[in-house]
């Protein structure tokens, strides 16, 4: 799958920005349109190219997600597995020329246009936080979904009990997406290094070590970027990883893999690093509250 030159792999528009399109229908019959950028870097990504299936199956992550909370958010209800949905989420064909297509949200066929206006003035923040929320849950980052979720009904400009209400509904619309999360990530770590979603002037962006913990069986914990000092052990080199000292518990040995692109530089900072002390930035993942996999993205020698 090959398109143009530019640096990424942009799914929707072939020139500038990625970006899913959606339009709403509201009562009047005018068409009201929102949008968010979507982008995958590094990789294959690099290349303009992306490995099909992991592709595909974000896109139907993708469209469940925005599909489920849209629709919860446009009816005030979780719809039923069974229940006509008041959006659908609908493809245009590819374009000539790049890999490029539009998303569209729109109102189905046969219901009442009845949207509620912030689905109009804040549709791409709105599912933007959605996909966020859902992602950020499974990938043991709670804290930073509960944000997401507060974000959405900040917008949304509830009472108190409306709020409250509404929370509940979003809550139930991230416990039913688990598998939806796994899809939204399939390319990343295997083709791209990530995938970004962007409204206006906010950025989400979900990357390997999120990845791999949403596609992990057991509930992992992802950290933020932190600064680290490390002993190393050893190098593994095949596999782009080192055995090092956990900081905080000394005599426990992790596995860090290196994402930083200057492994493969022959000789290098980590291939010469055994026994030595190294400064990192890096992502910690956690299990039961105790490290568990360090993602490294950059080092240099400790002073």
């Amino acid at each position: 799958m090959v398109a143009g030159n530019r640096r990424c792999f942009d799914p929707i528009f072939g020139s500038g920005a990625p970006r899913l399109l959606a339009s709403l229908l509201t009562a009047e019959g005018h068409v009201e349109q929102f949008r968010f950028n979507i982008r995958f870097d590094g990789l294959d990504a690099d290349d303009h190219v992306i490995d099909m299936r992991y592709f595909g199956e974000a896109l139907i992550g993708l469209e469940r997600t925005l599909s489920l909370g849209l629709n919860t958010l446009a009816t005030g209800s979780v719809p039923s597995s069974r229940g006509k949905l008041v959006l659908a989420i609908r493809a245009t064909p590819p374009r000539d020329g790049c890999v490029q297509f539009d998303a569209v949200v729109e109102m189905s066929k046969g219901v009442l246009p009845l949207l509620k206006p912030v689905l109009i003035s804040a549709g791409a923040k709105l599912a933007m936080h959605i996909v966020g929320a859902v992602v950020k849950r499974w990938a043991g980052q709670k804290k930073q979904a509960k944000l997401e979720v507060e974000a959405m009904l900040d917008l949304m400009r509830l009472e108190k009990d409306d709020r409250q209400r509404e929370r509940e509904h979003i809550e139930r619309v991230i416990e039913l997406s688990r598998p939806a999360a796994a899809q939204i990530v399939a390319p990343i770590g295997r083709s791209c290094e990530s995938l970004s979603l962007a409204a206006n002037d906010d950025t989400t962006v979900f990357d390997v070590p999120m990845a791999q913990a949403v596609r992990s069986k057991a509930e992992l914990e992802v950290g933020e970027m932190e600064t680290l000092v490390l002993r190393v052990d050893g190098v593994v080199v095949h596999s782009r990883s080192l055995k090092v000292e956990d900081p905080n518990e000394p005599g426990h040995f992790v596995s860090a893999e290196v994402r930083d692109p200057a492994f493969t530089d022959g000789e290098n900072i980590y291939t010469q690093s055994v026994t030595k002390m190294l400064e990192v930035q890096a992502k910690a993942t956690y299990r039961d509250g105790r490290l568990y996999r360090l993602h490294i993205m950059d080092a240099k020698l400790a002073a």
